[in-house]
């Protein structure tokens, strides 16, 4: 995983599913949470039964996606003049 996280990021988001199933569970929330930590990424345990957390996981899905995209560039500044109107202002009427 650590290859993932190097120069070319990619947004992650660990998430442990039927957390209801408590008794049936396969994986320890304590190994996910370490899981995470390690991959250095958020860990949320859902269920779709109540859609406990099903909600959250896409909002952080794209608070992951916005904290790695590259800054927008600023808009370019306004024409001054005529000759440096926006080449689709000139050809509305």
């Amino acid at each position: 995983m650590g290859r993932l996280r190097g120069p070319k990021a990619v947004p992650l988001v660990l998430v442990g599913t039927k957390a209801d199933l408590d008794a049936e569970r396969q994986v320890l929330t304590a190994r996910g949470r370490a899981l995470a930590r390690e991959w250095r990424c958020p860990f949320l345990e859902v269920t779709a039964k109540s859609k406990l957390m099903v909600d959250q996981v896409f909002t952080q899905v794209v608070r992951e996606m916005e904290a790695l995209a590259p800054p927008e560039e600023e808009a370019p500044a306004a024409p001054t003049n005529a000759q440096d109107t926006w080449p689709s202002e000139r050809f509305i009427g």
